[in-house]
């Protein structure tokens, strides 16, 4: 019997060939890569299974009876499908008019009350809004993310889809709600599913930084585990190095990597796959090549800073 790992390897290199016209972005000129990055998105929406409305509304949204202290804090329902209520909490920017500068939404893989005051409140005291939400789970898995993922994909949809697809719902109610243009909103992700947020700026433009958080954990999509991917197809729809193009699509918003996985420099077992520090020198060179080359910052050796120290980065 072929071992497991020989059986990923076969199907990654079959979806490798079927896909073979993609690739990711390897010229020098920002009209070029403008270009590449319009035709990309079309297939980052495939590997994410999305089928997105040219025309946005707000969504429906409920403003919860329990939510105390509405001036400061707001627990919020938000319809990001029919049938389906995220619960966001958002707490205001700590100013005269509770106007934010800007916004911060964080992504949890499961809810955890004390990470979120801890973590709005560093946000808030810095005249930044924070909106907290965490991804649609099934306690019949034991919060096994993976197993959660496997779902989807026997339904015909993708986890990281329906993260995404639940994210540019809830920046639909946060720019209605609030009333914001321009100012910048800044997504913060981790753990496994860190390359969703990657996936998630590079479709919506409205995203204006990404900071994600791989705390040491092999991530599936440039990984070969055998687990179930957060991606449909992504070597079909992506190319050989998927991780990359996520990236160059979000080129020239800044980006913000903190404790990649631990295997950067372990040679992927497939043919010109990079290893995840060559994509990263790559996606250094796309930003030279945007006139932005101090937008992309890696911090894989301690101290590591915080997260308003890396806005405060992002936004002067």
């Amino acid at each position: 019997m072929a071992k497991r790992s020989d059986q990923i390897k076969r199907n990654v290199e079959r979806l490798l060939s079927s896909g073979k016209g993609k690739s990711h972005f390897s010229q020098g000129d920002s009209n070029q890569l403008w270009f590449w990055q319009g035709h990309m998105r079309v297939n980052v929406k495939e590997a994410l299974s999305l089928d997105l409305p040219t025309v946005y509304g707000p969504p429906r949204a409920n403003l919860a009876e329990s939510s105390d202290n509405k001036d400061v804090v707001q627990l919020w329902k938000v319809e990001t499908e029919p049938g389906i209520n995220i619960p966001l909490t958002i707490n205001l920017a700590k100013t005269a008019t509770n106007q934010p500068a800007g916004f911060v939404l964080k992504i949890f893989e499961r809810a955890d009350d004390n990470e979120y005051k801890n973590f709005c409140g560093q946000i808030t005291s810095a005249g930044l809004a924070c909106g907290c939400f965490s991804i649609r789970t099934s306690e019949s898995f034991g919060n096994d993310i993976y197993k959660l993922a496997q779902v989807y994909l026997d339904g015909g949809r993708c986890l990281g889809g329906v993260i995404a697809s639940d994210l540019i719902r809830i920046i639909d109610h946060i720019e209605h709600q609030f009333q914001i243009e321009g100012e910048p909103i800044v997504l913060v992700i981790s753990g496994e599913i860190s390359s969703v947020g990657l996936a998630c700026g590079a479709i919506d433009q409205r995203i204006s930084g990404i900071i994600i958080d791989y705390m040491g954990k092999e991530d599936s999509l440039i990984s070969f585990t055998g687990k179930a991917p957060f991606f449909r197809d992504p070597y079909l729809h992506l190319g050989t190095n998927p991780w990359l193009v996520l990236g160059q699509c979000c080129v020239p918003r800044p980006i913000a990597i903190l404790n990649p996985p631990n295997n950067t420099q372990s040679k992927p077992p497939v043919d010109k796959m990079l290893t995840l520090t060559e994509q990263i020198d790559i996606l250094r060179s796309t930003y030279k090549s945007a006139g932005k080359e101090g937008n992309l910052y890696v911090f894989d050796k301690p101290p590591l800073p915080d997260v308003p120290e890396i806005i405060k980065r992002f936004f002067t």
